[in-house]
C-alpha cells in the first residue's frame, strides 16, 4: 500500500486551489492475453483491479490524468485445452500519466479518449505446483510502455460523478525462472472499472 498512499500525497500537493481537478476512485476487473509457449498455453484468469486517479482539466476539451492501480490475475499453465499446472498469481502495479481529449464535455455528460504512458511493475510468480516441478519462482521484468485510454461519467450535482473507465496497456514483459530460457510473455492488460469522482 506504500506505493498507494505515495500517490495519494502527490496528488494533494498539485493544485488545489484550480477549478477544474477530478480525483478518482477505480475499482473493477482485469484480463491478460494469453501466451503460448511451445504446445502448452500460459493463461491468466479475468482479476481485480483498484487504484486511484488524478485528473487536471486545461480547459474544456482537455485534461492530464495521473493514475495508480494494482491488478490480480491467477495464472495457469495449459495443454490441450486443459490447466495443467497452476502458476500462482500475478500482481501488477502501474503508474501512467495520460493526455485526455473530451470529445462530450457538456451538461452532466462527459466522454473521453485518451493515450498516455505507464511504468508496470511485477511480482515474482510462485506457487507449490512450480515448486513441485522444481521452479522456486518466475522472474516478470518491469517495463515503461503505451496504453490507450476510454471512458465516460455522467456528473451527480456540482462535486461529484460515476463513470467507466477503460484502459489498455501493451505490457509484454520478458520472463524466466532463475537460470532458465527467457520467455516473453503476452499480458496486455485490459482493465475495465466504475469510478467514482469528486470535482474540486
Amino acid at each position: 500500500m506504500r506505493w498507494l498512499c505515495s500517490f495519494a500525497l502527490l496528488s494533494l500537493a498539485l493544485p488545489l486551489f484550480a477549478q477544474s481537478n477530478e480525483l478518482s476512485l477505480l475499482g473493477g476487473k482485469a484480463r491478460m492475453s494469453k501466451t503460448e509457449v511451445g504446445g502448452s498455453e500460459v493463461r491468466f484468469d479475468s482479476g481485480n483491479a483498484y487504484g486511484i486517479a488524478y485528473n487536471r482539466f486545461w480547459g474544456t476539451w482537455f485534461s492530464t490524468e495521473l493514475s495508480a492501480m494494482k491488478t490480480r490475475n491467477d495464472a495457469h499453465i495449459r495443454f490441450a485445452g486443459q490447466n495443467v499446472l497452476d502458476a500462482g498469481r500475478l500482481s501488477l502495479r502501474l503508474l501512467a500519466a495520460t493526455a485526455q481529449f473530451h470529445c462530450v464535455h457538456h451538461g452532466a455528460l462527459d466522454a473521453y479518449a485518451g493515450a498516455g504512458v505507464a511504468n508496470v511493475n511485477a511480482d515474482d510468480l510462485k506457487s507449490a505446483d512450480l515448486a513441485t516441478a522444481g521452479v522456486t519462482n518466475v522472474r516478470v521484468k518491469s517495463r515503461t510502455t503505451w496504453l490507450a485510454n476510454l471512458g465516460a461519467a455522467i456528473g451527480i450535482g456540482r462535486n461529484f460523478a460515476v463513470g467507466v473507465d477503460g484502459k489498455y496497456v501493451r505490457y509484454r514483459p520478458d520472463s524466466a525462472e532463475p537460470g532458465g530460457e527467457v520467455v516473453r510473455l503476452k499480458l496486455d492488460p485490459l482493465i475495465v472499472s466504475l469510478a467514482v469522482k469528486f470535482r474540486f
